[in-house]
């Protein structure tokens, strides 16, 4: 690209040569120029080879030769080529400028003379412009710092000879026409075609480019128009931000594409080797006809690194397509047209520190989707944004495990015609899912959408305000989750989306701790105005167990959570130790519609086939119950506050099994404070029931039969004391006259005497009339007897001693 404008102005370099030798040294910068278009005349030399290294090859001279007055100071001839008058000392005779070269010259502070003898100028001779400087003239090569640089080193020679592009074998550092290096190239398509089908030049290889603004003229670099197979089979570097005068690369002056695309490979005829671009910037104009930035196929692996496309008016960022593993670190695809980057890869993805975005104010050119991610192994993301795009922030489709860490998928959102368009993030793999610090909020349909054959870990991790605000359309979620083991979610929040606070479904454990799912309101209206009430906090359905703690799901519109379990379901408010928690307390409070004719609003719903253990929870002033509980096991009520809700505190269906009742607070509820349905009631401990609407336990036993386990003996002084109707005791007796068991209360036996409380066969059945006017036997059926007395109905149980007794058969 700058051979000309590096040969313009070495010609320049002559012409000071021819005035000043006399009176200073020329001073050449290493570190090159802006290009000019307009090459000076050339001599050609018949003896010049084809590519072009020989000294007899064209040498460029200079035009016309200005004549400048000399005032006795060295004059700089700066890199910069722009036409400005030449200014001289103010003691010189004003002379014309110099037209045909167009290049300032600016006076500079003396630079100290390196007197070199001929023999150190011998090591960069081949470049052929040297052999037209005079004799006793001294050249000096400053670097891109001003600093003086040696003639013999490489560098040197570089600066005087070197352009871009240029092909090393390897990993070669660019040294031109040596080491294996091709020369260097004006541009792409030169370089190609020198390549092609060049057997000098064959497998791995890196292509250099001169950072900078590229000048190589074309709108696409395609790989795919030259016969490159002695290439092709082999890994392929591309890299950028290439100093040609110190030789380094700095990747932070990367080299500028600007409305170039590249391609390598096709669906068809995938490059052989691996791919890798570093240092690369793509810039497109937004109103022009540009595809897709950067198309890469191979059957190897891709390696992004330090590369940018922006504005790619008709495609995507890149189209990335492996037979092995794509990595991309420190790349930028934002504001495109279809996507940021589209990547399919036979193996693995890694990306980090990268952005797939729409920054900038919303009348910008919005991509639809920010990354879309297919990928037969694992997928991993670190330090990913993709905000702000049309319809998708990032879909992923593994089929290994996917981990996202301190990443954002947040603000998509668009509206066609009618229909709302917008999520965060979408994940599906057969393995795990695993989020550490990831945000997607704001997006119109959800924020994360999560389906894991495996398990489902999050951590730290945000998804509120999904929300579209529309008055006829819901589809608002924070996030959803499904997964074929284990959910375990840890200090995340999933608050004010419309529709849903979090959803999952899940075959083994769900563990959620220190989160919140809260503030989820969402109210649609048809046509004549009616209202639809939406917005719950979280919903578990399982078949493991279900561990709450910490849990805030409060505030909701219809209720704060309902969690279905095929185990057990355990919700505590356990603060661990040197843990910083979000959430004083597991708390399920104020979930209304704020409707006096839509009351709906409740706070916990449990279903569960094994027990269910409520440990200091709060389950205040919802607008219909506090809490429902349906369990197949027992009921354990430990410290619960249900206060202020608007039918039951906490209400109870059990499966013939004991809810456990121990301290707490059932106050100010508008029916009970505690109902029970199919299950005893063991109360332990200063349960606070008052101001209840209707009472404050209700216990209805049902059909449920329940033995006595340790019954207390009742003291002797006292022998009646009054009890809830409700209350039952059991017990059972083996059929003989002597075997006896304690009902919990005085009976009468056969000699008209009290006994302390034990009956036996006998005895029982010779009593058949009321026991001091307040007992009495009730009808016997089968092995059942049943008494009815001031401490409430109590059943008896005979059981046979042998196979061929019958019950309620013995001697009297």
């Amino acid at each position: 690209m700058l051979d000309k404008s590096r040969a313009f102005l070495l010609s320049l370099t002559i012409v000071a040569v021819l005035v000043f030798s006399a009176f200073g040294p020329t001073i050449v910068y290493a570190d090159g120029g802006t290009a000019t278009d307009t090459p000076p005349p050339t001599e050609t030399s018949s003896t010049c080879t084809s590519d072009g290294t020989s000294s007899e090859c064209p040498t460029e001279a200079v035009a016309t030769e200005a004549p400048v007055e000399a005032t006795g100071e060295a004059t700089e001839v700066p890199v910069e080529a722009t036409s400005v008058p030449t200014e001289v000392a103010a003691e010189a005779t004003p002379e014309p400028a110099v037209e045909a070269t167009e290049v300032p010259v600016e006076e500079a502070a003396p630079v100290a003379e390196e007197a070199a003898p001929p023999a150190e100028v011998a090591p960069v001779a081949e470049a052929p412009i040297l052999n037209e400087v005079p004799e006793n003239t001294t050249v000096t090569v400053l670097d891109a710092q001003g600093q003086a640089q040696p003639l013999a080193t490489q560098a040197s020679a570089d600066a005087l000879a070197t352009s871009d592009p240029i092909w090393c074998p390897g990993t070669q550092a660019p040294t031109p026409d040596l080491n294996g290096c091709t020369k260097s190239f004006s541009s792409f398509t030169e370089l190609l075609t020198f390549l092609s089908g060049n057997a000098t030049y064959a497998g791995a290889g890196t292509i250099y480019v001169q950072q900078g603004a590229y000048q190589g003229g074309e709108s696409t670099v395609d790989f795919n128009n030259y016969n490159l197979t002695n290439l092709s089979g082999a890994d392929l570097t591309i890299t950028g931000g290439w100093n040609t005068g110190t030789g380094a690369i700095d990747p932070a002056n990367a080299s500028t594409f600007n409305n170039v695309a590249i391609v390598i490979g096709s669906s068809a005829n995938p490059w052989g080797g691996s791919l890798s671009l570093s240092n690369l910037a793509l810039n497109f104009n937004p109103n022009g006809s540009s595809g897709t930035g950067i198309t890469l196929y191979t059957q190897n692996d891709i390696n992004i690194s330090n590369v940018s496309v922006i504005n790619s008016a008709n495609g995507a960022g890149a189209e990335l397509n492996a037979g092995g593993d794509v990595n991309m670190n420190n790349s930028t695809f934002d504001r495109n047209k279809t996507a940021g980057a589209i990547i399919r890869s036979a193996g693995n993805v890694s990306i980090a520190n990268s952005n797939f975005s729409n920054p900038g104010p919303l009348t910008g050119r919005w991509q639809v989707t920010g990354l879309d991610i297919v990928a037969d192994g694992s997928v991993s993301l670190l330090n990913v944004l993709a905000n702000f795009n049309r319809e998708v922030g990032a879909n992923i489709n593994a089929g290994g495990r996917v981990a996202i860490s301190n990443s954002v998928f947040s603000g998509t959102k668009i509206i066609k015609g009618s229909e709302f368009l917008g999520y965060g993030l979408t994940v599906v793999t057969p393995d795990t899912i695993d989020l550490e610090s990831v945000t997607a909020n704001d997006n119109f349909l959800w924020g994360a959408s999560l389906n894991a054959g495996l398990d489902v870990n999050i951590n730290n991790s945000i998804f509120n305000g999904n929300t579209t605000e529309s008055p006829g359309f819901i589809d608002d979620t924070g996030l959803l989750i499904t997964s074929g083991r284990n959910v375990t979610i840890n200090s995340s929040q999933a608050n004010d989306n419309r529709l849903i606070g979090a959803t999952i479904n899940a075959t083994g454990d769900v563990s959620i701790n220190d989160s919140t799912f809260t503030g989820n309101n969402g109210v649609t209206l048809d046509g004549t105005g009616t209202p639809t009430f939406h917005g719950y906090g979280l919903q578990v359905i399982t078949l493991g167990n279900i561990f709450l703690n910490l849990v805030d799901a409060s505030n909701n519109t219809l209720f704060g959570a309902h969690l279905d379990a095929g185990g057990d379901v355990t919700i505590s408010s356990n603060v661990f130790p040197g843990t910083i928690t979000h959430v004083p307390a597991s708390t399920f409070s104020n979930n209304t519609t704020g409707s006096a004719t839509d009351q709906l609003g409740r706070g916990l719903e449990i279903i569960s086939d094994g027990n269910v253990f409520l440990d200091n929870v709060t389950i205040n002033g919802n607008q219909t119950f506090g809490a429902n509980i349906q369990a197949g096991g027992d009921v354990f009520l430990d410290m619960v506050t249900a206060t202020n809700n608007g039918t039951n505190g906490v209400e109870v269906e059990a499966s013939c099994t004991t809810v456990f009742l121990i301290n707490g607070n059932y106050s100010t509820n508008g029916q009970y404070g505690l109902s029970i349905l199919n299950a005893a009631l063991n109360q332990s401990g200063a349960p606070i029931f008052g101001t209840n609407g209707t009472g404050d336990i209700f216990h209805d036993p049902g059909t449920c039969i329940f033995p006595v386990a340790n019954p207390p003996t009742p003291p002797v002084t006292n022998p009646i004391s009054p009890v809830a109707p409700s209350q039952q005791v059991s017990g059972v007796v083996n059929n003989s006259a002597s075997s006896s068991v304690s009902l919990g209360m005085p009976v009468k036996s056969s000699g008209n005497t009290w006994s302390s409380g034990n009956v036996t066969l006998n005895s029982f059945l010779g009593n058949t009339r009321t026991f001091s006017g307040s007992t009495h036997i009730g009808i016997f059926t089968g092995q059942y007897a049943y008494i009815y007395s001031s401490f409430g109905m109590q059943v008896i149980a005979f059981s046979q001693t042998w196979p061929s007794e019958i019950a309620m058969v013995g001697p009297h």
